[in-house]
């Protein structure tokens, strides 16, 4: 209580606990802004399914834009990534545009790589409707990552006649 009551000569005449004080209030106020931070997220794809589903492409990719820019995806969970990257393939779907196809992989992929198994129980739970664009996604996202190396696909036909031109 005595630091609380104190004043300091060097601070103006204002007490100790003024500053303690507001060092806690700006301590408290950045753990709530980091808690809230997944609340905000899990708000806005929210909104952005909402816009999906009520056929407002325009705020679906405004919200989607905002949610896909780095620092947010760093902050995003498994299953708010995945939400997100259904988000872009229902957008992508629309209009075909493939840079939402991009970013929908793109959120595939860091869904998987912050927890697969929260990957997987979010993509599960899909409607059926909404369980085909994740099957789609999951395909997109298959064919992109596949690595083709052309000489093992092309055959060796250096003994073939029809190739070398010379009877054995």
């Amino acid at each position: 209580m005595i630091l609380l009551n104190s004043k300091s000569k060097d601070s103006g005449g204002y007490p100790y606990g003024r500053r303690i004080m507001s060092g806690c209030v700006v301590m408290l106020a950045a753990m709530m802004c980091s808690c809230n931070n997944a609340a905000g997220i899990d708000d806005s794809l929210r909104q952005a399914e909402a816009a999906i589903t009520e056929g407002d492409v325009t705020v679906a990719k405004s919200v989607a834009e905002k949610l896909g820019e780095d620092e947010n995806l760093t902050d995003m969970s498994a299953s708010q990534l995945a939400r997100l990257s259904i988000v872009y393939m229902e957008l992508a779907d629309g209009d075909g545009n493939r840079d939402l196809a991009a970013n929908a992989a793109d959120c595939y992929r860091r869904a998987y790589q912050a927890d697969k198994d929260s990957a997987d129980a979010y993509y599960r739970s899909l409607t059926d409707e909404r369980a085909s664009t994740a099957g789609l996604l999951q395909h997109l996202v298959s064919a992109a990552d596949a690595t083709y190396s052309f000489e093992d696909s092309v055959p060796d036909h250096s003994d073939d006649i029809y190739f070398t031109g010379q009877a054995e």
